[in-house]
């Protein structure tokens, strides 16, 4: 996982990670966001959308803003959208107050997201999020390509969104162990055809 930047400034604009595509349980119902939910996000997405701290708009609490969400982009890897930083977002990310973001939503019968509320920095997300992304506007760079990579990476290995460095390694080296058994097999297998179409042919070389 990626992590903060070291330096953000008011009237930034950052490209953030909302949530992968998946299924995440909350209060006991199954949200589901795949591309379909995140294109009615999109298309349902008009003008600014507020970014707070820990949900406290949601809950009754500060409205005050820490950015603002300016567009959302659906992705391979998830739903992203694009930050306009605050001084007061800039200064609790440059002074790492906040790791993470946290996506509040309306959502239809199916469980899945149709419109975006708000979005809250917080230390301890209901989806598991990327951390916020240092990146320049469009999503560009190459630290967002590392990032998208190893998403990929994670996706064809079947793992959670969330698997670190150490599952990743081990799921590499069981799906090599995998390989090599099949190698071995198969090896085993032509020796065995080869060893039978030689005695067949000494029985056929014996009656003649």
């Amino acid at each position: 996982m990626s992590t903060l930047p070291e330096k953000v400034n008011a009237g930034d604009e950052t490209w953030v990670q909302l949530a992968p595509w998946g299924r995440y349980p909350n209060d006991g119902v199954d949200q589901i966001l795949d591309e379909e939910a995140g294109r009615a996000l999109c298309m349902e997405f008009d003008g600014e959308v507020l970014v707070d701290a820990d949900h406290a708009s949601e809950n009754g609490g500060s409205t005050e803003a820490l950015a603002w969400i300016v567009r959302l982009e659906c992705r391979d890897d998830g739903l992203w959208a694009l930050f306009r930083w605050t001084d007061t977002g800039a200064e609790a990310v440059s002074g790492r107050r906040y790791r993470f973001v946290s996506p509040a939503w309306t959502v239809d019968s199916a469980g899945r997201p149709v419109r975006l509320v708000s979005v809250a920095l917080t230390n301890r997300p209901n989806i598991p999020s990327k951390p916020i992304l240092n990146s320049a506007a469009g999503g560009s760079g190459e630290h967002n390509n590392k990032e998208t990579r190893m998403d990929k990476i994670i996706e064809a290995l079947g793992l959670a969104a969330d698997a670190d460095e150490a599952a990743v390694l081990a799921a590499i080296q069981a799906l090599q162990a995998k390989i090599a058994e099949q190698e071995e097999a198969a090896l085993n297998a032509l020796n065995v055809r080869t060893s039978v179409s030689n005695t067949a042919d000494s029985i056929i070389k014996f009656r003649a």
